[in-house]
């Protein structure tokens, strides 16, 4: 019995160092992105992996990432994300593979890459209890609406759009969609479509989340306007308008000068002679031109000079 006691105490042991070694890592990691929201100007995304420099086998190493909301200023992201990293390692310290959802952000990490790996699971999908009261033209609207707005976001370098349209003419319908920017647009596009079927409809807000891509729909504002407006071109700088020439009456009873007489005849006078010469030139030419003879149809041929043989 006793090398059976010796056994289970090594498998715990050995048990424990890997919990500590894996522990060590995700705090690494998450020292990291905590440390990267708060030193970059605008951190959107972020990924970032901690590995065993000891070369175990298997390797013990974590990845993870944040993902806070396009619309989120620096100081929002940098919040959510600090508070993520405790509450992660609060709730999940011996978890392999986390994540959690907060409003403004995103916070995922696994024992296996995920940069730019599509993962549909898991997931969640809350929904607002309070229902429209035209499902049908609401879902139909919501639809067309979504259709239009996944393309913007894959395409997108940030893989973020937003866009809103009205029910009725009161009620305006806000939509988003939103990838980490590791995947390609295809990618986005795909996991967007897919976060699309399963998102509830006809409630007046809902949403669809993996660690992958986002949706969210409500008839209330909940993001900000103000951040994801459009930057509209500056306006071009008018055209000058041209200044009409000054009129000057000229004084009455005053006579055109001599000199201006001469200026405008001047011209005239010597195109007039040029012309003359060019006529006498062009006549000596046709007479000393040989004259195109007739054949025997009485068709003009050319005369040609005779060879030399």
């Amino acid at each position: 019995m006793e090398p059976k006691d010796t056994e289970s105490a090594s498998s715990i042991f050995n048990s424990v160092s890997i919990a500590s070694i894996f522990l060590l890592l995700l705090l690494c990691l998450l020292l990291n992105l905590s440390y990267r929201a708060e030193a970059q100007d605008r951190p959107t995304y972020v990924f970032h992996f901690c590995n065993d420099s000891r070369q175990t086998v298997p390797p013990d190493q974590v990845y993870g990432l944040f993902l806070c909301r396009g619309d989120q200023s620096q100081a929002s992201c940098r919040d959510c994300v600090g508070y993520a990293t405790q509450e992660i390692l609060r709730r999940c310290p011996t978890e392999k593979d986390s994540i959690l959802w907060y409003d403004q952000c995103m916070l995922t990490y696994s024992n296996q890459s995920i940069l730019s790996y599509q993962r549909d699971r898991p997931a969640i999908a809350p929904a607002k209890a309070t229902t429209i009261s035209d499902p049908a033209r609401f879902n139909n609207l919501l639809d067309e609406t979504l259709s239009s707005l996944i393309p913007k976001a894959a395409s997108a370098g940030n893989r973020f759009a937003v866009e809103k349209v009205n029910f009725t003419v009161s009620q305006p319908l806000y939509t988003l969609a939103q990838c980490t920017p590791d995947l390609t647009t295809t990618d986005c596009t795909m996991c967007l479509q897919m976060t699309v079927q399963g998102l509830q409809r006809g409630r007046q807000g809902a949403r669809f989340m993996n660690p992958s891509c986002y949706v969210r729909y409500e008839t209330n504002l909940f993001y900000n306007e103000t951040a994801v407006a459009p930057l509209s071109p500056p306006a071009p700088p008018p055209a000058p308008t041209p200044t009409p020439p000054s009129l000057v009456p000229r004084p009455k009873g005053h006579k055109i000068s001599t000199a201006v007489i001469i200026a405008i005849v001047a011209p005239i006078g010597v195109a007039i002679v040029v012309f003359l010469i060019l006529c006498c030139l062009l006549r000596r030419s046709a007479a000393k031109r040989p004259e195109a003879a007739q054949d025997a149809s009485g068709t003009p041929s050319e005369i040609l000079p005779l060879g030399t043989g």
